[in-house]
């Protein structure tokens, strides 16, 4: 499979991915697809430092959220509640990636992950799961040691819900368990493991991805 220059080959990116906000409605998303977001605020510029462990490059993804409805291209993700809405929301707010796992999902699966993920629909947003993850960034030698004792499954943050529908369906970890990971730990996790670029909003969010790995 060729990749543009500068483009990440792991994340498979031919010609034929279409890239940018003008051609999103070409893309055949489907439920489960992974949507990572690179906000420009200062919380997302927090949650980046907190993320980004010692001696690692830049932290790219400050949110990550999940493809409910491939029709209306909406997502599910966990904001000051869990809310569904459109991807193209972001458009104009915040760098914005979809990927998508190298076998996808057999509509059975995406069945059950859309049921599994909207039970969390509205819950409030697990501010304190936030604080932990912030600790833990602190330390050096064990950096889950407070996600590991703050298991508040009833306030989800962005990370841990998508991780949870997997875990839960497919039993399937982004290599911890999900309270423990952050968007850029889910991020580097799909790299390695060659995940696919369904779309990106443009060439230079992916290629600051590039950058950052």
């Amino acid at each position: 499979m060729v990749g543009l220059p500068g483009i990440p080959l792991q994340f498979s990116l031919t010609s034929r991915i279409p890239v940018g906000w003008d051609r999103i409605d070409r893309v055949e998303f489907e439920t489960g697809d992974l949507v990572f977001v690179r906000g420009r605020g200062r919380i997302s510029r927090l949650i980046c430092w907190f993320s980004r462990s010692v001696g690692e490059a830049p932290t790219f993804a400050s949110h990550v959220g999940m493809v409910l409805d491939p029709e209306r291209q909406s997502l599910i993700e966990a904001l000051r509640t869990v809310v569904i809405r459109r991807i193209d929301s972001y458009r104009g707010e915040a760098d914005v990636m979809v990927i998508r796992l190298p076998h996808g999902l057999l509509s059975s699966e995406r069945v059950v992950m859309r049921e599994q993920a909207i039970k969390y629909l509205k819950h409030r947003y697990g501010y304190l799961k936030i604080i932990v993850h912030a600790l833990d960034h602190l330390l050096v030698k064990d950096r889950y040691v407070f996600r590991r004792l703050a298991r508040l499954d009833d306030y989800p943050i962005c990370s841990w819900l998508v991780a949870y529908v997997y875990k839960r369906v497919l039993n399937y970890r982004f290599g911890e368990l999900p309270n423990l990971v952050s968007p850029d730990d889910m991020l580097d996790h799909c790299q390695v493991r060659d995940w696919h670029l369904v779309w990106a909003d443009s060439y230079s969010t992916v290629r600051d991805f590039d950058i950052a790995t």
